[in-house]
């Protein structure tokens, strides 16, 4: 069987070979058995048998009985000796490093829009993850060391004292770099970013202008995600003029502060009551539509809700409302274009500096 031109065990083949190319197998690593690999991969056991046999065959694996197939030294590997279209072309790919947090609900389709463009354009992705400062400094020496061609990072900003430390090992070292969110201060680099202020903006005038004039805002204290606090500055610039005429006509409540549920049905169910929800996330907006309907409370009849949809959340429960939808399948196509670009570019041409910024979706359905 093929899949993209190539038989299932060309495609092992230049898996392991990958691996051992980016030294995630090093000499006298164990690969795991036939079965165990069959399993994970959803092949036949013949499969993995043949591209196991045919890399010990090439030198690059030793089996041993008893004890299991194992990485053998690479010395003397060279291209020539590898026999299939598939070997050589793998170790003539070039490596894109992309360096994103573990939680990749959010990250997952502009994840999955980088693996099938690098897939059809013939590179090879080295995944990390920095889901802490530390992890990413790690992330970022292994990218460095194990000259990747060009990374692709979500920049953290959640440790003030370490700063931009390893924005700026990555920029100095002269490898192609291309952010998803907006970079650091004083990191100059390509980037793809959503522009939030815009997103809730557009949103919350559009409640305003279907006749909305009690408006509340749930968001988190704890997040200071630029996002989150993007969206906040659109809401405010949004019903800055509605504030002005009736100090009373918008609030915000804190989703960690103690009975927030109770202050939110009582801004409901007040005489003066809220008809209208902005939400910085959709985690909030599902608990609090289903929070509100099972008080009673007729959505939309008695109050609209409006949310960024970034994880489609209210979906996986069934619920429906206006959103803010952010393009992530479309701010992933665009990151590898740019990375991309650099690395195709002819030697010592120049590349100019680029922000693509894309704007939210507002679906009203």
């Amino acid at each position: 069987m093929k899949k993209n031109g190539m038989h299932l065990y060309q495609q092992i083949q230049d898996t392991i070979i990958g691996r051992i190319h980016r030294q995630e197998l090093k000499p006298g690593d164990r690969l795991p058995s036939e079965h165990e690999m069959a399993a994970q991969l959803r092949v036949s056991r013949l499969t993995v048998r043949k591209a196991y046999t045919t890399l010990i065959e090439k030198g690059l694996l030793n089996a041993v009985q008893g004890k299991g197939t194992f990485v053998s030294s690479l010395s003397g590997l060279s291209l020539s000796e590898l026999g299939s279209a598939g070997e050589r072309g793998f170790l003539s790919k070039k490596v894109i490093g992309v360096i994103f947090p573990e939680i990749t609900v959010f990250f997952g389709p502009i994840l999955k829009e980088l693996e099938e463009l690098a897939s059809r354009n013939n590179y090879a992705l080295n995944i990390m993850f920095n889901d802490s400062f530390d992890r990413e400094s790690n992330a970022v020496s292994t990218m460095l060391a194990n000259h990747v061609d060009g990374v692709i990072i979500n920049p953290r900003r959640d440790d003030p004292y370490k700063g931009n430390q390893n924005y700026i090992r990555l920029v100095e070292s002269g490898i192609p770099t291309v952010m998803v969110g907006k970079p650091p201060f004083d990191i100059h680099c390509d980037c793809v970013m959503c522009d939030d202020i815009s997103g809730s903006y557009r949103a919350v005038r559009w409640l305003i202008q279907n006749g909305h004039r009690r408006i509340l805002r749930l968001y988190t204290s704890d997040d200071d995600a630029e996002a989150i606090l993007e969206r906040g500055e659109g809401f405010r610039r949004a019903t800055e003029a509605l504030k002005e005429r009736d100090p009373k006509s918008v609030e915000e409540l804190d989703c960690l502060k103690n009975g927030w549920m109770n202050e939110l049905l009582a801004a409901v169910n007040g005489p003066d009551p809220v008809t209208a929800i902005f939400t910085d996330s959709d985690t909030f907006a599902t608990q609090a539509h289903m929070f509100l309907t099972g008080q009673g409370i007729s959505i939309p009849d008695r109050v609209t809700f409006l949310s960024f949809n970034s994880i489609d959340l209210c979906k996986q429960f069934g619920i429906c409302m206006p959103s803010v939808d952010v393009p992530k399948t479309a701010m992933g196509r665009c990151a590898f274009e740019l990375m991309q670009e650099k690395l195709e570019a002819p030697p010592r041409s120049t590349v100019h500096i680029r922000h693509a910024i894309f704007q939210p979706i507002l679906n009203l359905t």
